[in-house]
């Protein structure tokens, strides 16, 4: 009779053993698990401040090419006006 009370307590005590073990692994899993989407969270935000750069910065180039053309329109129209004057 002694033997399986042994038996017992030490089935017991070892699923105690691992239920606790398992229960820290679940704790530890679930704390990576919001980590991970906090960090995916920002990761996206990185992702859209990159694409928003580069478009800023496309927008500031077309704004340069077209502020070349209207200097050349000016130009154009004040050489044009001014040989009117002349002619």
């Amino acid at each position: 009779m002694e033997r399986r009370e042994f038996a017992l307590q030490l089935i017991v005590g070892v699923k105690d053993l691992f239920s606790q073990k398992v229960n820290r692994i679940e704790a530890l899993s679930e704390k990576l698990q919001k980590r991970l989407q906090t960090l995916d969270g920002r990761l996206k935000n990185v992702e859209a401040f990159g694409k928003l750069s580069k478009e800023i910065s496309e927008l500031s180039q077309a704004e340069q090419k077209l502020i070349e053309k209207i200097k050349a329109l000016w130009r154009k129209h004040s050489l044009d006006k001014g040989r009117r004057i002349v002619s």
